[in-house]
């Protein structure tokens, strides 16, 4: 579960990645993907099987794209700008890895919570 300071960090994180324009969605994600521009591509659980599929596949055939299927508490959509998102690429290497290491914070504390029920 991620505090309070957690999820500011990731408000700024994804702030200074909306601001220096290094976050990318829907046909451009593909495009960056495509382009090895991606360095970690977040896949959400609203993603469909289809595209959840395709963005695999671009995934595989680029390189260096760090690819991670989100699935915990932190509203991603709503810090991207989005109502509703299927998956986010990040194109900033540092960024990209502070957005990991939290979100993978908060996978882990959110799959150890439904381990012990």
């Amino acid at each position: 579960m991620l505090n309070e300071l957690d999820y500011k960090r990731l408000d700024s994180y994804f702030g200074f990645a909306r601001r220096k324009r290094a976050l990318f969605v829907g046909l451009e994600l593909d495009d960056k993907i495509i382009r090895n521009k991606v360095c970690l591509l977040l896949i959400l659980k609203d993603c469909s099987q289809r595209s959840h599929d395709e963005l695999l596949r671009l995934a595989n055939d680029a390189k260096n794209v760090c690819v991670m299927e989100y699935s915990g508490n932190y509203p991603v959509p709503l810090s991207v700008g989005y109502k509703s998102l299927k998956a986010v690429g990040v194109t900033d290497p540092y960024l990209s890895k502070e957005i990991r290491q939290l979100l993978l914070k908060d996978e882990t504390d959110v799959n150890h919570k439904e381990e012990n029920k």
